[in-house]
């Protein structure tokens, strides 16, 4: 991707002379680039939010601070934790190495709710790399040590996944199938699992699924697991959305990543902002919860979104 930026780059820087050699002014000169703008593991910001966790708001850039204060760094963050968690001295050894890049992954899957089986695979995975000369045997060893240091830096994560879980839990005994909450700007939202294995076909590498021969199975572990990262992925659709919504401009958007012109950069960087404490001032937490039937927990953290406002760093 860095190639092809660079490449963008030398055409614009080109377009630019050409414009001066015809006698043009630079003020004249109207850029194609896209200047983006990427949050930082932006499901973790709006789990820090709905939590109140103050911890997790610092570690993803959401609290009020200044300019001249230097962003933190979640990847390097929980590094660090998992290395001081790490008692096998080689696996400390092999966090210290790679940990900050090693970290990405966990940290990402882990905000949309990989359990920590897949946390040790992924870990795992990166270690057999050739340019990392890893020791693979250890891989489940250091991904536990990674998710002991989520657990610290990042604590909303499991925070918010966990209350969800039992309360899914809890509606699927009662017998809830389905889950359906609204988002702050109406979309509703509906979640359910079905077990397709019995409708699949299977044939040496060949598969087919074909209509069900005894009727749906409800999937009840996929439905649990999955009900946190759909609900954080509707809470981070609706403030894409919202950006969107109140641009009268183009953008180019990537999840997280919002792309305007460069005259637009300041109305963008408010936008998202605003948008971000606006989207949290609905309770869509307690829309779920109340669909559920379950109890809507009572989070302590004192984080509030309006912290957003004064944090240059939340998407830069």
């Amino acid at each position: 991707a860095k190639r092809f930026q660079g490449i963008v780059a030398v055409i614009e820087c080109k377009r630019l002379f050409e414009h001066l050699d015809n006698d043009h002014t630079v003020e004249s000169f109207q850029s194609n680039l896209v200047c983006h703008q990427d949050g930082t593991c932006n499901g973790l910001q709006h789990m820090a939010a709905i939590t109140g966790d103050r911890n997790t708001a610092i570690a993803v850039n959401c609290t009020a601070a200044k300019t001249s204060d230097l962003p933190t760094d979640i990847y390097k963050l929980v590094a660090d934790a998992a290395a001081d968690a790490a008692e096998n001295k080689a696996v400390k050894s092999l966090i210290e190495k790679y940990g900050r890049d090693m970290s990405k992954n966990p940290v990402m899957i882990t905000g949309y709710g990989a359990g920590a089986d897949t946390v040790k695979d992924n870990t795992a995975a990166f270690l057999r790399k050739p340019k990392n000369e890893g020791s693979a045997k250890f891989g489940a060893e250091c991904g536990e040590a990674y998710i002991e240091g989520i657990s610290q830096v990042a604590s909303a994560v499991y925070n918010l996944t966990n209350i969800l879980k039992l309360n899914a839990q809890s509606a699927i005994e009662e017998g809830a199938r389905t889950f359906s909450w609204v988002t702050a700007d109406g979309f509703k939202v509906t979640t359910k699992y079905i077990d397709k294995e019995g409708n699949r076909i299977r044939a040496g590498g060949f598969a087919s699924l074909v209509p069900a021969l005894k009727g749906s199975v409800f999937d009840e572990v996929k439905t649990i697991g999955a009900l946190p990262p759909n609900f954080v992925h509707s809470i981070d659709s609706t403030h894409l959305r919202a950006v969107v919504n109140t641009s009268n401009y183009d953008l180019v958007t990537v999840h997280d990543s919002i792309g305007s012109h460069a005259g637009n950069y300041a109305a963008t960087s408010r936008s998202v902002r605003e948008t971000f404490v606006n989207v949290h001032n609905y309770e869509a937490l307690e829309n779920l919860c109340d669909s559920m039937g379950q109890p809507c927990p009572e989070f302590e953290g004192d984080y509030k979104a309006e912290e957003a406002l004064q944090a240059p760093y939340i998407f830069s």
